[in-house]
């Protein structure tokens, strides 16, 4: 197990300041001997009358960056590869404003965890993705491989480009009596168990070292 502090952490905020709170105060308290910074930003539009200064008190004692977004694109595609979308990106108020792009840029350390803002931690998720990353560029689970009808019925996650099925074959899938339970934040009441046990297991999460990509993630650590 590496010990020395050579993590930053990347997380983005909207809304869910209580779940906010446990994720993060969870993860310190399992990896903290792996933390450098945290930094978090907040989207600049927030939902049912967000407290920016009260999520700030509950992180009190954290090694917190804060910054917010000066730009808000919601669900806007912003994959285009036209000379317009290219010369945007050299803007740092648009570029930064892209989900976890602050913290690609910002980050010092070897390592750049990436995460959702309503985990719940009950074990030391960064020192086990530091042991297996190897020499691999990440570890750990992008997207949402665990609610989709698909999972380990013709797809896991190591074979997602292979895996095509056809639209009967998806229809089937979601036609499948299990398939009902899906699409169900794992935070739900009726979840918490699941969801506990998924985190213990560490399927939440991935490292990486790149900090010139931008991805969805669940849980994520890159080299």
């Amino acid at each position: 197990m590496q010990n020395s502090k050579q993590v930053d952490v990347g997380i983005m905020i909207y809304g869910k300041p209580y779940q906010t709170a446990v994720s993060l105060h969870t993860l310190y308290k399992y990896s903290k001997q792996h933390i450098n910074k945290i930094y978090v930003t907040f989207e600049k539009v927030q939902p049912f009358g967000f407290d920016m200064d009260e999520l700030k008190g509950l992180l009190e004692g954290l090694p917190v960056v804060y910054n917010v977004s000066e730009r808000f694109f919601g669900f806007q595609n912003l994959s285009s590869k036209s000379l317009k979308q290219k010369l945007k990106f050299l803007i740092p108020s648009y570029r930064k404003s892209v989900r976890y792009q602050y913290a690609w840029e910002e980050a010092k350390m070897p390592y750049l965890f990436l995460m959702h803002n309503d985990m719940l931690f009950t074990g030391d998720l960064i020192g086990k993705y530091l042991d297996v990353i190897g020499t691999d560029i990440a570890a750990g689970s992008i997207g949402q491989c665990w609610n989709c009808p698909a999972f380990n019925k013709g797809c896991v996650d190591q074979q997602y480009f292979d895996y095509r099925p056809s639209s009967q074959e998806l229809m089937d899938l979601y036609k499948d009596s299990n398939s009902k339970h899906l699409l169900i934040r794992p935070y739900a009441t009726q979840n918490v168990r699941f969801f506990r046990s998924v985190a213990k297991d560490f399927t939440f999460g991935f490292l990486t070292s790149l900090p010139q990509y931008t991805l969805n993630v669940a849980t994520s650590l890159y080299a």
